[in-house]
């Protein structure tokens, strides 16, 4: 997730007024995902419907029947 996004989900965390934008800047890496391919890197520019297509096709859960709520 880009830093702007970050920085803003941060201002949201109880221990916003304990880390400040530079010590998140440090500790911040971009595509920063685990070793052995195990995660999907889904973009900043992918839209909602695009994302949970991806999600349902790459997880299996496109084949179950939808909830109706």
């Amino acid at each position: 997730m880009p830093f702007g996004e970050t920085l803003a989900r941060h201002a949201t965390k109880p221990i916003a007024d304990d880390v400040n934008e530079t010590q998140l800047r440090d500790w911040y890496r971009a595509r920063d995902v685990l070793p052995g391919g195990i995660e999907t890197v889904i973009g900043a520019d992918s839209a909602l419907h695009e994302t949970v297509d991806r999600i349902m096709n790459d997880t299996g859960l496109v084949h179950l029947p939808a909830v109706d709520r």
